[in-house]
């Protein structure tokens, strides 16, 4: 959600004096392409950055921010489309069914602290706000640990305030650094994925050689499943070398509140380690949380495909429709 790459596109270009357009889905109805939150970026010299979802509406969209910077254009804007390919200018009260509102705001070389600071933020896990008004945008710091949200307001005169809300990022924590653990790295880096990776070889090539992870520790299981932080942001997928360790992994985890926990393994394997979980006093309903065989169900054969079937799972599990008064995340 916090577009990381899109703000560094958008540094770059700052602090060579230039103007980019920076459009964020404010907020989307049913069927619309992207969720709020979706950045994208134009830059002056034609190049973009980011998704707002894709389709004939973003090709609109990016359109109308080039129309923008070559008019100079200074103030921030709000807009919102139809899928039909109508479009409802500042002020439109209502949001339609396959619509979504995108807010186009100037960046100028005047900003690039503020950038600074968000990129910053986000590498930091530092929690705090980003808000973007009629005529300006900031970040506000905050000591407290928090979920990350997405809030529009907008009033009949059109005045409007967007709140980007940055809390306690979606972690996935790997135990195993095999080659699957570096064809699932590889793409959960692109989906805004916080990546750790936990093994007890220190002379593993693979773990040495996976650019995409953001932490890697090397230690005992035993040791590492204490540092696997509990929240509806954690998510644990083990594949550990050995059933072993496989099982002292699950069984470390087992009673933890997490969002998700995988587990590599066969149904026969599976079924054996939580056969023997159960005679640790380990409930059927805990058993029944855990996802296994893991990933979604795609055939998947090499480390590429089991990759791509787990990281189907996360992406399903994140994105379900949150409780009743439970922030967007």
């Amino acid at each position: 959600m916090t577009g990381r790459e899109t703000y560094e596109f958008i540094e770059e270009r700052l602090a060579r004096g230039e103007t980019v357009i920076l459009m964020t889905v404010a907020a989307s109805a049913s069927g619309s392409p992207g969720k709020p939150g979706f950045k994208m970026a134009v830059g002056a010299d034609g190049r973009l950055i980011g998704s707002i979802g894709g389709g004939s509406l973003e090709y609109r969209a990016v359109e109308q921010a080039r129309k923008m910077l070559k008019a100079d254009e200074q103030n921030p804007r709000i807009q919102r489309q139809n899928l039909d390919g109508t479009a409802m200018e500042d002020g439109s009260s209502m949001i339609c069914g396959g619509s979504q509102t995108i807010m186009f705001y100037p960046c100028k070389k005047g900003d690039l602290a503020v950038v600074r600071r968000i990129i910053a933020a986000v590498d930091s896990c530092q929690t705090g706000a980003i808000c973007f008004s009629n005529g300006t945008w900031g970040f506000e710091e905050s000591g407290q640990a928090g979920v990350c949200g997405i809030e529009f307001r907008m009033d009949e005169s059109g005045e409007w305030v967007y709140t980007e809300r940055l809390g306690v990022p979606d972690t996935v924590n790997i135990f195993g650094g095999g080659h699957v653990c570096l064809a699932l790295s590889r793409i959960l880096a692109t989906l805004d994925f916080r990546i750790l990776v936990f093994d007890d070889r220190p002379e593993l090539p693979m773990l040495e050689e996976n650019r995409f992870v953001d932490e890697r520790y090397y230690m005992s299981f035993d040791a590492a499943v204490e540092r696997v932080a509990e929240g509806e942001n954690s998510y644990v997928v083990i594949m550990t070398p050995s059933h072993r360790a496989d099982e002292d992994v699950l069984r470390g985890l087992i009673d933890k509140r997490l969002k998700y926990l995988g587990l590599m393994a066969s149904r026969v394997k599976a079924g054996e380690l939580f056969e023997n979980l159960r005679r640790y006093g380990v409930s059927r309903e805990r058993l029944n949380f855990v996802s296994t065989p893991v990933g979604l169900p795609i055939g998947s054969r090499t480390p590429a495909e089991i990759a791509v079937s787990i990281a189907a799972e996360l992406i399903e599990i994140r994105n379900m429709p949150p409780a009743p008064a439970t922030t967007i995340c």
